[in-house]
């Protein structure tokens, strides 16, 4: 088991401690300027110094290396190109979290520290909130739609009170969006999704059981609607045929908002919307529940309820 003194003893040393640890390896000593160890992770026992040349000779003689843990690559280059550079340290290994045998795991221990930390936009947004707790909400649990963060956030600040929504796929956006609109009009495919949500719908929303059949009743609901809806959400099944259909059924300034617009088998449904028209605003980010990056896409004509 090998015995390192650890240069630096924040966020970073709390990582660089971790990682010796998973290497079999302890730390037999700190040095940090501030005189302290300022990581609550790292044993608050070890002796600490505020600068390498305060490290005793016997110290020295009982250790096998220096691991060098501060956030910046130049910074760290610099430290142990002194440290190497001191004739005390010449027989000791000098390494810092910015090799290779550290960097990937540093990396990642240090995002993750950072997520959990409360810091940040993964935790601010409700990213975190969303994962730990399984459902699409924010950071004070409030339910929000499933797309994307940029998407979402540009909607906030231009949806109004007079607007009425139409929604392929109900869950917890219609929460969102009843809150924020008049009225939602919103359609489902899944008759035991429905009932469960019914019972928690406000009495602004209207919400249709339609089954399933491509092509068929689900897709063609909206048709049944001419120039009503300032807002068409295709966020359901057979997303092609329903944005094709949702054109007549929007007002004249109305706008089409579609959901992981990046899935190929949706190009041709975006080209007819494209080909009718419309211009395309695309967000790409991260979502509620989800650790990869998806789009969503606004088509809208040049005078639109959103302002774009």
């Amino acid at each position: 088991m090998k015995r390192y003194l650890l240069y630096g003893t924040n966020t970073s040393g709390e990582i660089g401690a971790r990682l010796l640890e998973s290497r079999n390896s302890v730390v037999c000593g700190c040095i940090d300027r501030k005189g302290v160890i300022v990581g609550t992770e790292i044993d608050q026992s070890l002796n600490v110094f505020k600068d390498k040349d305060d490290v005793p000779l016997d110290l020295l003689q009982n250790t096998d290396g220096v691991l060098v843990c501060v956030g910046q690559k130049e910074t760290s280059i610099v430290i142990v190109e002194k440290f190497k550079n001191d004739h005390r340290y010449r027989d000791l290994i000098i390494e810092s979290l910015f090799e290779d045998q550290y960097f990937e795991d540093y990396i990642k221990l240090k995002v993750m520290k950072e997520i959990f930390s409360g810091k940040g936009p993964l935790h601010d947004w409700g990213w975190l909130n969303s994962i730990l707790k399984m459902e699409c909400i924010d950071r004070q649990d409030n339910p929000i739609p499933w797309i994307t963060y940029p998407a979402l956030h540009f909607l906030e600040n231009r949806i109004s009170r007079e607007m009425t929504v139409f929604e392929y796929g109900s869950g917890y956006s219609t929460l969102w969006w009843a809150d924020k609109v008049k009225e939602v009009y919103t359609c489902e495919h899944d008759l035991k999704w429905e009932a469960k949500l019914r019972k928690e719908m406000p009495i602004n929303v209207k919400m249709q059981y339609i089954e399933l059949d491509y092509g068929g009743d689900y897709c063609k609901e909206v048709k049944k609607y001419k120039g009503e809806f300032d807002v068409v959400i295709v966020d359901g099944r057979d997303r092609v045929n329903c944005a094709m259909n949702a054109i007549d059924a929007l007002k004249d300034d109305g706008v089409i908002i579609w959901d992981d617009t990046e899935r190929e088998y949706y190009n041709d449904g975006q080209k007819y919307l494209e080909d009718e028209g419309f211009n395309r605003l695309d967000f790409k980010g991260m979502a509620a529940l989800e650790y990869r990056e998806k789009r969503t896409t606004i088509f809208y004509k040049d005078i639109n309820c959103l302002g774009i």
